[in-house]
């Protein structure tokens, strides 16, 4: 997954992107989180302002580098965007893990009032161990 840190910081560059420390920081800490992370949480993480890591937040978000995952209590978390999975998510903590899934890639449906569908989205929601004991 140290591609993914390149492939990131190229990706940016090759769309017009400066590559700020700021920048640099956020993507090196999405990397090295085990698991997705609230904006604060990440913010606490890297040497760059609250209102750095927000912009940065929204604009990798936007540019499809990083991954916007809604929370159970409304809140988001966000991890670099790599290849198609699914999230496991704890409806108690908010925990949120990655579930590959090679070979498993659903049909897209069809519908008449759509012209086309690109994509899904699947979540899953229980209770993680950590938090039944």
């Amino acid at each position: 997954m140290k591609d993914a840190i390149r492939q990131v910081t190229d990706e940016l560059q090759a769309r017009g992107y400066r590559l700020t420390r700021a920048r640099r920081s956020i993507v090196d800490a999405l990397y090295k989180a085990k698991h997705p992370q609230a904006i604060r949480a990440l913010a606490a993480k890297v040497d760059a302002d609250d209102a750095s890591v927000y912009r940065t937040i929204d604009m990798l978000s936007a540019e499809g580098l990083v991954e916007r995952i809604r929370l159970p209590d409304g809140s988001q978390a966000y991890a670099l965007a790599f290849g198609h999975h699914h999230h496991l998510i704890c409806t108690t903590c908010n925990r949120v893990l990655h579930i590959p899934c090679k070979g498993m890639r659903a049909k897209l449906p069809t519908h008449p009032d759509f012209a086309n569908v690109e994509d899904h989205e699947v979540t899953y929601y229980g209770t993680c161990t950590a938090c039944v004991a």
